[in-house]
């Protein structure tokens, strides 16, 4: 049986980078995606994980940057001027923009497909605020503090939010062409480093309401996307109880939504968030959808790579708590789904998540967790040494 080169791990942590290796036939995972995602409102974090040509020649095939991207479009394609020319907003934006273009420009040079992190839907405040009444949902109708959920939250049921992540979405597209698609977060908003964007998620988190705002929304970004522009939409399933965990709702909202060979939904591994005493997420490997899976390689609960913390075997074969938690009839990792012709991958968060420190400079226990991901990922017919 195959078994894991760790001593190909062991050079790649002094900062050597592992050489490509061809895929084998038929066990690799479509997608290998790697984020590294920055703590809202501080300093961008420091890692050579967002090198597209160390990813490139780690064997990942797909980055997916923390850019802020929805903030560097101007909307003149919805209201011409709407953002006043010279205004401070809009010289931010415009900003904003050539930056990501310089870093779009990069990942091409190397080959890297770039599936950009996004927020739906954020928007300029100015557009919020003069159209409030026509987007925005009722505040009594809002959950959640602020800082999770956003301010000035568009409202799904409304046709201009539907219009505006149309014209969104083209103007994403037309303004950054050598884009590849889309990962798509609802759950979370969080406006710390955006002084001139405000939104949150349009959907309602719960309820018949909820089933109905997922769809309308999918059909939306499916169209747009994945049909008129044959790009990639990631659409990250990830709440708090609902869409994310609910397998009775996860099929409520993915039957009504025909698959498409460029609509692949993203779900992290856990039963919530990336705490070790939670069961394996029960809405994996169900549908007809292709699926990634989300692996944290630098565990946000546990130390944030300040000390040894493996836990990718646990990720494949199952953690020894799941004795406590979960029915041994339970798929409990990722070796249960390698016959799924829908597994499409697996996306690794090498640096980020969760909230301050502590920060690190020396990036072993990321690496190897990233990276023994990513190994498997090419070749998912290999095990842990013994």
């Amino acid at each position: 049986m195959k078994k894991f080169l760790f001593l190909l791990l062991i050079v790649s942590f002094s900062c050597n980078k592992l050489t490509e290796k061809p895929d084998p036939d038929s066990n690799a995972l479509p997608y290998r995606l790697d984020m590294v995602f920055n703590n809202p409102g501080e300093k961008p974090t420091e890692s050579k994980y967002k090198d597209p040509q160390f990813l490139k020649e780690a064997g990942y095939n797909g980055m997916v940057p923390h850019w802020y991207i929805q903030c560097g479009i101007t909307y003149d394609s919805f209201e011409k001027g709407i953002l006043a020319k010279n205004s401070e907003e809009r010289n931010w934006i415009l900003k904003k923009q050539a930056w990501i273009k310089t870093k779009l420009a990069e990942a091409e040079k190397t080959g890297m497909p770039v599936y950009a992190f996004t927020d739906i839907l954020v928007l300029p405040t100015s557009i919020l605020r003069k159209y409030k009444d026509q987007i925005v949902i009722q505040k009594e109708s809002a959950s959640g503090t602020e800082a999770i959920h956003g301010k000035l939250v568009p409202d799904i049921n409304k046709p201009l939010t539907q219009k505006l992540i149309r014209i969104q979405i083209d103007e994403l597209f037309s303004t950054f062409p050598e884009l590849d698609g889309l990962v798509i977060r609802f759950g979370e908003t969080y406006l710390f480093d955006t002084p001139f964007h405000s939104g949150g998620s349009p959907v309602k988190a719960g309820g018949k309401e909820g089933i109905e705002g997922h769809v309308k929304l999918l059909k939306i970004l499916r169209e747009e996307i994945c049909e008129k522009r044959d790009k990639k939409l990631f659409y990250r399933t990830w709440d708090f109880g609902f869409f994310h965990t609910n397998p009775e709702v996860f099929k409520k909202i993915t039957s009504r939504i025909e698959p498409h060979k460029n609509l692949i939904f993203s779900i992290k591994y856990t039963k919530g968030d990336f705490h070790r005493l939670l069961p394996f997420n029960p809405t994996i490997g169900i549908g007809k959808h292709q699926y990634i899976v989300e692996v944290q390689a630098q565990p946000e609960y546990y130390g944030k790579g300040a000390h040894p913390d493996y836990v990718f075997n646990g990720v494949v074969n199952g953690f020894e708590e799941y004795k406590q938690v979960m029915d041994p009839q339970e798929k409990q990792g990722l070796k249960d789904f390698k016959g799924d012709p829908n597994f499409a991958g697996l996306w690794t968060w090498s640096r980020g998540g969760g909230w301050q420190g502590p920060y690190i400079s020396n990036e072993l226990w990321c690496d190897v967790n990233a990276l023994t991901a990513l190994e498997w990922a090419k070749d998912t017919t290999l095990t842990e040494t013994a």
